[in-house]
């Protein structure tokens, strides 16, 4: 996204960093903030998503060769914070980010086709004294020890994002039945990214600079 978060590019690197190919323009001039937007594949196609206002998300679907595919509006049945991340598991979407306050971390599911499935929402961190747990874009799930870890902001009531927010990672089970938390960074800290590789964790996050941690996950 460019910094009005009017326009949004795709790209392709390698390993080591180099471009592959031309970078493709998603959409110039937007109706909507092109920033903070969610990318997931469902292992055939390429999704970005952003927020197009009230219980709406825009889609926009490419194939790997960044070729376009389509386009479309998905619509929720309530409002919920857009600031998060997807994940393709099993057939099934799941966002994870804030309910609509952004003070209780929530997951909604979403089948294959982009449709709301049963049972659509799941509160994973129910706030405490209307404490924020929100913008949690870090997500994945361990196929061996069946767990998800989400990386996620947290504040206490009437704190800054931009000066107090701190990052938090927390562990669940396959059912998303909280397992562990705990506070990785901040604050003044932001946009906590997760990938794992066998039973390493890795956590990056911006603020005053981009920051690497890792961890060790066991069963």
């Amino acid at each position: 996204s460019t910094g009005d978060a009017e326009d949004m590019y795709l790209f392709r690197i390698d390993t080591q960093g180099n471009r592959i190919g031309n970078m493709v323009a998603v959409v110039t001039n937007s109706l909507y903030p092109t920033n903070d937007m969610h990318f997931v594949s469902d292992g055939e196609t390429i999704y970005i998503l952003i927020d197009a206002g009230g219980v709406s998300r825009q889609v926009y679907a490419y194939d790997f060769d960044l070729n376009y595919v389509t386009d479309f509006l998905i619509t929720a049945p309530w409002r919920f914070g857009a600031l998060g991340t997807t994940t393709f598991k099993d057939n099934t979407f799941f966002m994870f980010g804030g309910d609509e306050p952004n003070h209780s971390l929530i997951v909604t599911r979403w089948t294959d086709t982009w449709q709301q499935e049963s049972a659509f929402t799941d509160t994973l961190i129910p706030t405490q004294n209307q404490d924020w747990n929100f913008f949690s874009t870090g997500a994945v799930y361990d196929t061996l020890n069946r767990s998800w870890y989400i990386a996620y902001h947290h504040m206490f009531p009437g704190e800054d994002m931009d000066v107090d927010g701190t990052i938090r990672l927390a562990a669940f089970d396959e059912n998303f039945n909280l397992l562990e938390t705990q506070e990785v960074a901040g604050p003044g800290v932001f946009r906590p990214h997760l990938l794992l590789i066998e039973q390493e964790l890795f956590l990056t996050h911006d603020g005053d600079g981009v920051f690497l941690y890792k961890f060790r996950v066991h069963p």
